[in-house]
Order: C-alpha cells, then structure tokens, then sequence
C-alpha cells in the first residue's frame, strides 16, 4: 500500500541560514544542500516579469550531450508531478531564457537498473522560451543526479542523499525558548 501525500497550503516558516533570511524552511535546506554539494547560488538576485526567483546556481545543467548554465531554481513545497504546473508556467512567462528547475518538497529515490540509482529533486528544462511557444509542463522532465559517472542532469555523481538528510539537520526549526 502506498503513501499518499497531499498538499496543505500552508505559510513557509521563515528560516535563517549561513546569513540569508529565507521565506521558507524548505528554500533554506535547498541553500543548504547546494553549500554541502559545493555549487555556487545567489538567492533572489534578480527581477523577472512579475516573478522573482529563489536561487540562481552556476552549475551545469546536462541535456543530451549539451550543458546550459546558469540554472533558475524555484522552489515548491509540492510532492506530486501535477503540482509543478503553475511554478512552470510562471517562468515560461518570466522572460527567462536559460534552463530552469522547479524543485519539489522531496527527495525521490528511484532504482534505473542495476547499480545505477537517481535522487530527484523536480522538474526542469535546459531552454525555457516563451517567444518561440509556451513550455507547458509537458515539455518538462525529471531533474536531479545519477549515480552515473556522466551525472543525471545536475551535476555529477554525488551522495545527494546524505546531503539532503544533513541539510535537513542544519535548518532544522527548533521553537524559541
């Protein structure tokens, strides 16, 4: 029997971290889990359309043969794949023109073939380009890492696991005292 989640709309709790004031936990732990990994991220650093990003990350994003950098990261507390519709419409008409991720509330683990394992964290896409047709969330694909020695998307072969698990202990919210 499996678990099923369903999204609550609730307020992100507001989280400090490494200096930055996050809206939210969740944004907070994603900072974190880029710090652990070693990727490069600026959090709200630029003014789209009507939007406002949460991280930018200078790392390269795998498509094919192809890599696109920079990276736009918005981040959801979202668990299920019809969830990432709105946040992937918002940046489709943001003026965006780079590779983009919605990343989700979750780590997902999933087992390819033998030895060979990928985490993911969303959806993304490495053109998003509102002038040459809307990108609609079918247009979007799962994004994370690899245990592969090319890498899945992001990055390369790392232990994303752990990575979550300690980010998750650094920005853990602890009630005032």
């Amino acid at each position: 029997m499996g678990c099923i989640i369903e999204t609550v709309n609730v307020a992100g709790i507001p989280t400090k971290y490494n200096g930055t004031q996050f809206r939210s936990k969740l944004e907070a732990r994603y900072a974190c889990v880029w710090d652990i990994l070693g990727i490069h991220w600026e959090y709200e650093c630029i003014e789209l359309h009507s939007y406002i990003p949460d991280f930018i990350l200078d790392i390269p994003f795998f498509a094919g043969e192809k890599s696109y950098s920079p990276v736009l990261v918005e981040v959801k507390p979202v668990f299920n794949p019809e969830e990432f519709r709105s946040p992937i419409d918002t940046i489709a008409h943001s003026g965006w023109t780079g590779a983009a991720i919605v990343a989700g509330a979750m780590l997902r683990k999933r087992e390819l073939f033998v030895d060979v394992e990928e985490y993911v964290i969303g959806y993304g896409h490495p053109i998003v380009d509102s002038k040459h047709g809307d990108r609609n969330s079918a247009d979007w694909f799962r994004v994370g890492w690899s245990s592969t020695e090319k890498g899945f998307m992001i990055g390369g072969p790392s232990d994303i696991s752990a990575a979550w698990k300690e980010a998750g202990n650094r920005v853990q919210w602890l009630p005032k005292r």
